[in-house]
């Protein structure tokens, strides 16, 4: 009975990963109203990484708590599709700023966040300019990894 009881101990501190993360992103959707989610896939992965992009990789730093070596077991991951306002699609700076505000938004030291698609290819050779140069119709999208190691 005590091994059934602590192996529900460790279940229960091990499951309050993706409410948690669901609970973050809800916070920082509420501090930026205008991005919206299209879709929203979570899982539980071996590892945080992921492909990169049509738009590049932007990677924010992983968690300052764990060792170099230390890596864990499994991660909770959120795997986020969202779009702009339509309004922006012409300034590019303006949709830049508002999704590095909003990676900001969800970093936390245990929380770790990547753009893995932007709407515009921020690796270009090509300058930006602002301005109605894009359909205003089409609202620009991009993706977002979100993620938080598994509890030992």
């Amino acid at each position: 009975l005590r091994t059934a009881i602590a192996g529900f101990d460790q279940l229960q501190k091990r499951s309050g990963g993706f409410e948690q993360l669901l609970l973050h992103l809800g916070a920082a959707l509420d501090k930026a109203p205008t991005i919206e989610l299209q879709r929203l896939d979570w899982t539980l992965a071996p590892s945080f990484e992921t492909k990169v992009g049509a738009g590049g990789t932007a990677s924010m730093p992983a968690p300052a708590r764990a060792p170099a070596d230390a890596r864990p077991a499994a991660w909770f991951v959120l795997d986020i599709e969202g779009r702009l306002p339509a309004a922006m699609n012409g300034d590019q700076r303006a949709m830049i700023e508002l999704l590095d505000r909003f990676a900001k938004l969800l970093e936390r030291e245990d929380i770790r966040v990547e753009l893995t698609k932007r709407p515009i290819d921020v690796e270009s050779a090509k300058s930006f300019k602002s301005g109605n140069t894009g359909t205003a119709s089409v609202a620009p999208q991009f993706t977002l990894r979100l993620g938080r190691p598994l509890a030992p």
